[in-house]
């Protein structure tokens, strides 16, 4: 059985865990700033895949479209900040921050949320140089957008045993694991059937920085992976795979759009929230 794979929401802490800390009170007011910094391509891809028995296939497409995304998504994440909140929205380019630390800017100490030591200089730089009260990121690199339903597979791992087992368990595991990076349309091609998703791989990161917080303890994002990859029952299966109609490309733009509502209503409420 197919299942498409979501990429999870990834939020700025150390470890991978949410924690137990208890919330600081924060309201987020005219003098407060938001950054907002948003790394993805600049163009969808056509991600089509083809399982077969013996040897997969498939191809990656770009496409030249003029969707504009990365300024939608800013313009739809600062009106649902402003209308919930009294802050200060900005747009940051991605060379003013170093996204890399931003998955560790903060981490848990004593129960609290403080700045990670490691990423000191990048945090300072964020709260004071730049004077912000938040923080937000979205980037988009490469995630599982589809596995071909077999998690069993590492169940070799248990009928050839050891290390050898484990080896051969992760790689036919990993074979059924597709991966791809950005946003578009996902087909999948199966027995002569093919299905179509718009798929992204979109990773959020929220940061509060005065006083320093990770709403992942609320979570209140978590929701967002159930909808991230969408099944387009509409999409009609055009006569050339490599050659997809434009009617059916803004099938794929309508979900990506409906994706980033939610995206925006939610970083909103979390931001809007008093802790």
């Amino acid at each position: 059985m197919k299942k498409i794979i979501s990429c999870f929401i990834a939020f700025a802490f150390l470890g991978a865990c949410a924690t137990t800390t208890q919330p600081p009170s924060f309201l987020l007011k005219e003098t407060d700033k938001v950054g907002i910094v948003i790394d993805i391509p600049n163009q969808p891809i056509h991600r089509h895949l083809v399982l077969k028995a013996m040897k997969d296939g498939g191809f990656t497409k770009a496409y030249n479209a003029d969707w504009n995304l990365k300024q939608d998504l800013f313009n739809k994440l600062k009106n649902e900040i402003q209308k919930s909140t009294q802050a200060t929205v900005v747009l940051l380019s991605p060379d003013q921050v170093n996204l890399k630390a931003l998955p560790s800017l903060l981490k848990v100490k004593n129960k609290a949320w403080v700045a990670n030591p490691k990423y000191k200089k990048e945090y300072d730089h964020l709260a004071n140089d730049l004077g912000l009260s938040a923080i937000i990121s979205v980037t988009a690199p490469e995630k599982v957008v589809y596995d071909t339903g077999s998690f069993g597979a590492y169940s070799a791992s248990a009928s050839v045993g050891g290390a050898l087992g484990s080896l051969i368990g992760d790689a036919m595991a990993s074979t059924m694991r597709k991966e791809s990076k950005g946003y578009g349309l996902l087909s999948v091609t199966k027995k002569g059937k093919t299905t179509f998703y718009a798929f992204n791989t979109f990773e959020i990161n929220v940061d509060l920085l005065s006083p320093p917080y990770n709403p992942a303890d609320l979570g209140k994002l978590s929701s967002l992976d159930n909808i991230r990859n969408r099944e387009l029952f509409n999409f009609a299966e055009p006569d050339n795979i490599n050659t997809i109609r434009p009617d059916d490309w803004k099938l794929v733009e309508n979900a990506l759009q409906n994706y980033i509502d939610v995206v925006a209503t939610d970083v909103s409420k979390t931001l809007s929230s008093n802790l």
